[in-house]
């Protein structure tokens, strides 16, 4: 058997199915603390390119009237 055959459990010997054993298959699921801290304050992350997109939608604004505003001089 080379090292890409599958195993017996089915899971290619390729590194990311043995990775899966070694930890349960939770290698990809996010720990408790994280779902209890999205509980507690929200989505952060989400929050936060909220409010990078509209801030980027002002500076966005902010220039081009800035370009008028020179256009007019």
């Amino acid at each position: 058997m080379s090292g890409r055959d599958a195993g017996e459990d089915g899971q290619a010997a390729d590194g990311f199915g043995a990775g899966a054993d070694l930890c349960g298959g939770r290698w990809l699921q996010e720990p408790p603390v994280h779902d209890r801290l999205v509980t507690e304050r929200g989505d952060v992350p989400a929050l936060v390119r909220g409010e990078a997109d509209r801030l980027h939608r002002e500076l966005a604004q902010l220039l081009r009237q800035a370009r008028r505003a020179r256009a007019v001089l």
